[in-house]
């Protein structure tokens, strides 16, 4: 799968501290050469929407949407509200 990151993700990103910045970077790395990676936890988060997830840390999780082969990372952050709300919106 190719990675893409909306510039939405990128407004996300850096409002996260920068160790969670590398934390995520890392698990980018991971997610480009095994998108099965263990820690990743990649799965399905809202299939009539094709929303997936992967967990970046205990708190941190990033979602993307996937069209094909291809995988568009649109949000990353640490509340777990909006990570919710923004499975289902």
């Amino acid at each position: 799968m190719q990675s893409y990151f909306s510039d939405e993700f990128g407004s996300f990103y850096r409002r996260l501290p920068s160790s969670v910045q590398k934390q995520a970077d890392r698990a980018f790395e991971h997610f480009e050469h095994d998108s099965r990676y263990p820690s990743l936890k990649f799965k399905c988060v809202n299939q009539q929407q094709s929303r997936y997830s992967i967990r970046i840390n205990r708190r941190c999780r990033a979602l993307s949407h996937i069209t094909g082969d291809e995988v568009t990372w649109y949000w990353i952050g640490i509340d777990h509200d909006e990570y919710e709300r923004r499975i289902n919106d």
